[in-house]
């Protein structure tokens, strides 16, 4: 059995196309002739064929491409805080801000199994001279985790905020989850010259 495709690419508009097909030499495995015996034909034709030879290495490099820009908006930011505590408050002070320099806030909390479905994430974000430039209380939606005999053993969520500062200078966040009964661990993190791949929601201080 011998499979052949052709590709016929036509005009821009409808048209109709014959196809034929001649058998020029008609040969066994040896290459001597065969006479006096039929040959079988299937064709199959089909309509609006993508050709795929090229498909496959595009899936590649395009997916080479997004990883570069994935690694690339990940890892050209700066760290300005990172603190740890094993409590439901947590803050921290540091020099940040500028024109085109989008910070984000990102508080990763860990609790007990007896959590709520979500906890209330109360930031204060403060001057250099410790006045109140912000505040907000954002409900994080956390996640259960449960061991291998399927018993809840901790809860966790992750809070983000981007803020554009417009006046570079020291800034300090002030964190408060609540209710602070279950809450284990808050990890505070904050970065500044981010890159980020989507639209983000951003809140603009501008300072005098």
């Amino acid at each position: 059995m011998t499979i052949q495709a052709l590709d016929v690419r036509a005009g821009q508009e409808p048209e109709t196309i014959t196809l034929a097909i001649n058998i020029l030499d008609y040969t066994d495995t040896s290459g001597q002739p065969v006479e006096d015996e039929s040959v079988r034909f299937m064709i199959r034709v089909w309509d609006g064929v993508i050709d795929t030879r090229y498909l496959l290495p595009g899936v590649i490099g395009t997916g080479g491409l997004a990883c570069l820009c994935f690694l690339s908006a990940e890892h050209s930011n700066q760290r300005a805080i990172r603190n740890m505590i094993y409590d439901s408050d947590i803050g921290g002070r540091a020099i940040i801000g500028g024109d085109n320099n989008l910070v984000c806030c990102t508080l990763k909390i860990v609790a007990d199994e007896t959590s709520p479905r979500f906890l209330n994430v109360n930031l204060w974000l403060s001057d250099g001279y410790g006045e109140n430039l912000y505040h907000q209380v954002t409900p994080v939606h956390l996640k259960f985790h449960k061991d291998a005999d399927g018993e809840l053993y901790k809860t966790t969520g992750i809070f983000k905020q981007y803020f554009l500062l417009k006046k570079r200078g020291s800034y300090g966040v002030y964190i408060e989850v609540t209710p602070d009964e279950p809450v284990d661990i808050t990890i505070l993190t904050i970065r500044e010259k981010m890159r980020t791949l989507g639209g983000v929601s951003v809140v603009e201080i501008a300072r005098d």
